[in-house]
């Protein structure tokens, strides 16, 4: 099943599902991958597809909320679209505070996703990487940097899959996420579930805040300059 999903007059978003069968989807907790998982859900029941889905999430000690708003967010998709997910899929990560370098992180992904993809006959794995928005919009901050993986992928942006994994929103920044989120009405439904930010545990409050609460205007991290640059719901 493949349908066309409008963002507005020119842009949009292909999703090309199987019909039946199993299929991974990777749920960090974030409004990407969120958005993306609503999606898969409400069009394998829109039209009555016998497609399965695994979620999968990394758990990260630098990032303990992953799991939780993972949780939540496929909870929740569940209620708003019908769907009955599968057994929701989980591994480790190295903290982020520990020299890790991309090449290992894509190792590691790479190895417990094989794994799974063999154990539960995953067609695909569904990844809800978008394209980095303009750096006039969104600039490098001295906390954090924009997704270098991103930047590494950007140049294949007119293929959705890569590696085993199918990115439907690999030629969307976080304005066209945004747009989507209103669109299916997901604002005051899914959107509050999810978390960009990567501010500390102790200054968030056990991560129940984030930048624009405890940070001074200009400190703020990258994920939450571009998570106010597709929602604008940040105004100082």
């Amino acid at each position: 099943m493949t349908e066309k999903i409008f963002i507005n007059d020119s842009e949009s978003v292909t999703f090309d599902i199987p019909d039946e069968g199993a299929i991974g989807c990777f749920m960090s907790g974030g409004a990407d991958s969120s958005l993306m998982c609503f999606i898969l859900a409400d069009l394998i029941v829109k039209h009555g597809l016998k497609t399965r889905i695994y979620p999968i999430t990394a758990e990260m000690l630098a990032r303990p909320y992953n799991l939780r708003c993972g949780y939540d967010v496929v909870n929740k998709v569940s209620l708003l679209t019908g769907f009955k997910f599968e057994l929701h899929l989980c591994y480790i990560l190295p903290n982020h505070v520990r020299n890790v370098s991309d090449e290992e992180k894509v190792l590691i992904h790479s190895s417990y996703t094989r794994a799974y993809g063999r154990c539960f006959e995953l067609q695909t794995i569904y990844n809800g990487l978008t394209a980095n928005p303009p750096v006039s919009a969104v600039p490098d901050t001295t906390l954090a940097k924009r997704q270098t993986c991103r930047d590494d992928i950007n140049w294949r942006r007119d293929q959705q899959k890569i590696k085993g994994l199918t990115v439907p929103f690999i030629h969307v920044d976080k304005k066209g996420i945004g747009a989507l989120y209103e669109k299916f009405n997901l604002l005051k439904t899914l959107l509050p579930l999810t978390r960009s930010c990567e501010a500390e545990l102790a200054e968030t409050s056990y991560f129940t805040k984030d930048c624009f609460d405890v940070r001074p205007k200009g400190q703020e991290c990258w994920w939450c300059l571009e998570r106010a640059y597709g929602f604008d719901q940040y105004v100082r």
